[in-house]
């Protein structure tokens, strides 16, 4: 679903359909792949755990770590499960390849 709405009239939390805010529709539609996957994109801002306030990500979209830094990076997207689904958010692939990883949180 598009918008809260529609996700609410089809039930919300006891229905049986995903609600994703700021929605890519491309990436789940027209495709030949089988995968049911979405790619969360990155959002405005981040925040190193070291520093008490955000920080707009760089004019070219993209984040500059040192080695050892922790960032939490807030999504483009917000989503709602209902009860009768899962999810499961894990890094790309070649995000791992480059030596980055993650642990998951939740907004609650």
């Amino acid at each position: 679903m598009e918008t809260a709405e529609e996700y609410e009239k089809a039930g919300g939390l006891e229905g049986n359909v995903i609600f994703i805010q700021n929605l890519d529709a491309k990436q789940i539609r027209n495709t030949d792949s089988s995968n049911v996957t979405y790619d969360l994109k990155v959002g405005d801002e981040y925040r190193d755990h070291r520093e008490s306030g955000k920080t707009d990500l760089l004019d070219n979209g993209r984040i500059s770590l040192q080695p050892g830094a922790t960032v939490i990076i807030e999504t483009a997207e917000a989503f709602k499960l209902p009860k009768s689904r899962f999810g499961h958010i894990v890094p790309k692939v070649s995000l791992l390849q480059d030596g980055l990883s993650n642990t998951k949180s939740v907004e609650c």
